[in-house]
Order: structure tokens, then sequence, then C-alpha cells
């Protein structure tokens, strides 16, 4: 009986918050360059600035859009179990994935600070990293050793050894990428009854979203070889199981890999001619499952997760419009780069 009072209390709320998603052609008009509607469509969507003739500092910017959505967390999980709070809170540790590689990124390099605070996120309650002792550390190795005394001890330990062994940025930050949706794909496997089966639902197509990208720029944009890109990929796809994607990673190009794409994919994905046509192809997938499973299921966990992606999705365009609106940038250069930023994190 506890279970199903505190979902009921998610389902509501799920409910309501829900009603700022826009539609589909809402958001359609959001990514016309002079949409006459895009004041009234960011209000509908709860996102309200004080000064919108003002340009805004990128970061800030972007602040103040993922503070809705850690705002918005908070509200879903106040009542869940414990396997349910834990699975949504680690969905949101992506953000934090982007201020782990800003410093890992400042420490390779060198480099001065200077304004790199101002340019992390800040997550609230959900910060699991402790950014001033990691600001203090002299080298990437101490950075991980004192990464690993916490939240991301498994993750740290993981990657300083391929650290100690490669001495290579891009290798470590591939392990905390794998290691991230790794263990997102455990907790999702941890759920139980309709709760697992809605919310590996959605994240088994969002796995395969994930994979098929990282297979096919890591095989054929970063040359990298099929044993390494098979390391790096994750369990728990709805299409793609692990030999499917090892057979994918043995292709020469991205034709030979859309040809041996199994169903419903192979159809979908015909008429792609470029990796990007790839990705746009997968998010549209990610996105339908979520709706379905946001607007056919009920009292269960899915449909936080559900709500959640589509939230984010509908931010990035929100960011993409007023920075192209706002900061004078090409509006279509911004879009892609915000579609290729959410398909990356």
């Amino acid at each position: 009986m506890p279970d199903v009072a505190n979902y009921a209390y998610m389902n509501t709320r799920v409910s309501i918050l829900a009603e700022q998603l826009l539609t589909q052609e809402q958001c359609q008009q959001l990514l016309k360059p002079e949409s006459e509607h895009a004041d009234s469509l960011m209000h509908l969507a709860g996102v309200h600035l004080e000064e919108p003739s003002t340009p805004l500092d990128s970061n800030r910017l972007e602040q103040s859009l993922i503070s809705i959505l850690v705002q918005e967390t908070g509200i879903l999980t106040r009542s869940m179990e414990a396997p349910g709070k834990a699975f949504i809170n680690h969905w949101m540790y992506r953000f934090e994935l982007i201020n782990l590689k800003l410093l890992l990124r400042s420490k390779f390099t060198q480099l001065p600070l200077g304004n790199l605070e101002t340019r992390l996120i800040d997550l609230g309650p959900l910060t699991a990293i402790p950014i001033d002792k990691l600001l203090e550390t002299e080298d990437i190795t101490e950075f991980l050793r004192q990464l690993e005394s916490g939240h991301y001890k498994a993750m740290a330990i993981q990657a300083r050894q391929v650290y100690q062994e490669k001495q290579s940025l891009f290798d470590v930050e591939s392990v905390l990428d794998s290691h991230y949706y790794q263990s997102l794909q455990r907790l999702g496997s941890a759920l139980t009854g309709e709760h697992k089966r809605m919310t590996m639902r959605l994240l088994g197509v969002l796995l395969d979203q994930v994979n098929l990208s990282w297979l096919l720029r890591l095989r054929f944009s970063f040359h990298l070889n099929a044993p390494h890109v098979y390391f790096l990929l994750t369990p728990g796809g709805h299409y793609l199981s692990m030999p499917a994607l090892l057979e994918l990673a043995q292709q020469e190009n991205l034709e030979q890999v859309l040809r041996n794409l199994p169903e419903p994919l192979a159809t979908r994905l015909a008429a792609a001619t470029s990796i990007s046509n790839v990705e746009s192809g997968m998010t549209e997938l990610t996105q339908n499952t979520a709706q379905i499973v946001l607007r056919t299921t009920s009292f269960n966990l899915g449909r936080a997760f559900a709500y959640l992606y589509l939230r984010e999705q509908q931010m990035q365009l929100i960011h993409s419009k007023i920075k192209a609106r706002l900061l004078g940038l090409d509006h279509d250069l911004v879009n892609s780069s915000a579609i290729t930023k959410l398909e990356a994190a």
C-alpha cells in the first residue's frame, strides 16, 4: 500500500508537469528563425526570463534551464521509494559528468582555472562531487583519487587505471560516459514490476540510441578498432543486443552498418546518409517511445523518467532558440549544436 500511495503522488505530479510539455507542432514553431509565438511558447513551457530583450550569458542561461529540471526532479522524487529515487537521481548526474569533464580538462592542460567555476553547473541538492577539493588537486591522478572517496568511487578507480595505462584524456572521458550508462542500466534492472518494465522499455531504446551513436563516431570519426569500441558500449539495449553491436562494430563503413541493422531500425534509418542522420532518426525513436510511456501508462516510475527525458529535450530547443535570438548566432547552427550536445550527453 505505501508503494501505491507514493506513486499515486508521483503520477499526479507527472500529469501536472506534463501540461508544460510543448506539442510537436509547437516545437516546430520554436525551430523557426523568426517565430512570432516564441515568447508565449516559452512561458507555456514554464520558462520565464526577467529581461527577455537583454543578451544573456550562455552559461547563466543554461544554468537557469537546468535549475528548472533539478527543481522538478525534486518534486517527482519527494515520495519515491529508494530504488526509484536512485534511478532518477542518477539520470540527472549526467550534468555532473559535464562538470567532471571540465575539471579534468583543466587538470590535463594545466591551464589557469580562470572563470572555470562560473562554467560549472550547479545541481543544488543533487551535487555528489566535492568541487572545492577537486579544484585543489595537482593533476589528474590526484583528481581521480580524490573522486574515489565518494559517490563515484567505482567509476574513478576504473578511470584512474585507464589513465595510468594510456595517459589519454579521451579514454578517461570515455570510461566516465560508459560507466554512467552502465550504472543507469543496473539501477533500472534493479526495479521491479511495472516500474521496471516501463522504465527499461524507454531506457532500452535510449541505450540503442547512445550505443549506435558512439559506435559510429568512435569507429568512423575517431577510427578506433572494433574491440575498443565494443568495450565502451552498454548492455541492455531494446533492439541492439551486445552480439548485434559486436557485429556492427566490425563493419567497415556506415553503409555496411545500416545494412546489418535489425528491424525496425533498418527500415527507420534506411534513408540515412550520414552519422547525423542516424542520430536524428534514433532521437526521434526515443522521443516517440517516451511519449508512449508518458501518455499511455500510469502509476509507474517510467512516466517520471519519460517526462524528464522529454522536458530536457524541449529545454535544449528553448536554449538554442534564446541563444540564436539574443546572442546573434546562426539559428540553424545552434539548433544542430543543441541536438548534438543532447545526444552526446
